[in-house]
């Protein structure tokens, strides 16, 4: 079964993350919450991780955003082997 990369990829806003995650960390995810990744932040990248897992389908690769009020972090999702 393949697994989702979630790696982050841009930061936008002043602050940095109150959880201390940088542009370029990277976590594997096969279903469960990655250990380190915020839980808010799973919460939101969840849904499309579980449609690529499910589908196993390249054309659900994306970005998914943080729900952080001051600084948003991008995480893209990838399909790997």
């Amino acid at each position: 079964m393949k697994k989702v990369r979630i790696k982050i990829v841009n930061k936008h806003g002043k602050n940095g993350c109150p959880r201390g995650h940088k542009v370029g960390e990277e976590f594997i995810t096969d279903g469960k919450t990655p250990e380190g990744l915020c839980c808010s932040a799973f919460n939101s990248i969840w849904p499309y991780a579980k449609t690529l897992l499910a589908t196993q389908d390249r054309k659900f690769e994306g970005t998914v955003v943080c729900p952080d009020g001051d600084v948003i972090l991008e995480y893209e999702l990838s399909l790997i082997d």
